[in-house]
């Protein structure tokens, strides 16, 4: 809840007027006497308005806390996993697999691609379930580890094999794609938790679980 501070504010702002820019005298009492009397019922107003909302902030505040000590805040749940189909915008999308290759990788081109810590690669099948074609990209996609820390695409994924024809290709309304693999670079040992996957970088996402 917010304090109500309009109406002292006004009665302050007044207050000010009278006492600064009014010299006149009514029935023996100064302008300006009002206008100091004014602005400091004011100010005393915006106070116990503050000090109300403060008192029926905190309850709320206080409620929505975990506890710290005793039982743990129960643990948000995880989502739908591996192999299930999930829908964002045109795409329906399902993991069917992660692979973790390690802290290098051959490229499709006789490059050898190294990772800052060691690459993952989750797999994904997608079918456009829409009204008109779509590319999928891999830009937007997220995965998160335990720590609900999140972790872009690599820069690296185009050298992996044939993923041009999944990532520079439309994909027509009822048509589906099978194993696209979507690259991150993460710390070695990270323990993945899931990843967001969507069917544009601006739309809304959904969550598989990788656990």
């Amino acid at each position: 809840m917010f304090a109500d501070a309009g109406p002292p504010l006004v009665l302050m702002a007044l207050g000010l007027v009278l006492w600064l820019a009014v010299t006149a005298t009514v029935a023996g009492l100064s302008i300006q006497t009002v206008g100091v009397i004014l602005f400091l019922l004011g100010v005393v107003w915006l106070v116990v308005e503050m000090l109300q909302a403060r008192a029926l902030t905190r309850p709320r505040r206080d409620a929505d806390r975990p506890a710290e000590r005793g039982a743990e805040a129960p643990a948000a749940k995880a989502g739908p996993g591996v192999g299930a189909k999930v829908g964002d915008g045109q795409f329906e999308l399902g993991v069917t697999g992660v692979e973790r290759p390690g802290a290098s990788m051959p490229g499709q081109f006789g490059t050898t691609e190294k990772a800052q810590g060691e690459f993952v690669i989750v797999r994904v099948n997608v079918t456009n379930v829409g009204n008109e074609g779509q590319t999928l990209m891999s830009t937007g996609q997220k995965l998160f580890n335990d720590k609900n820390q999140s972790f872009e695409p690599s820069s690296a994924i185009l050298s992996l094999k044939d993923a041009e024809k999944f990532f520079l290709q439309n994909i027509n309304p009822g048509n589906s794609v099978k194993g696209a693999p979507l690259l991150f670079d993460v710390a070695p040992g990270t323990k993945l938790a899931s990843i967001e996957l969507h069917d544009s970088p601006f739309s809304g996402g959904v969550k598989v679980a990788l656990k």
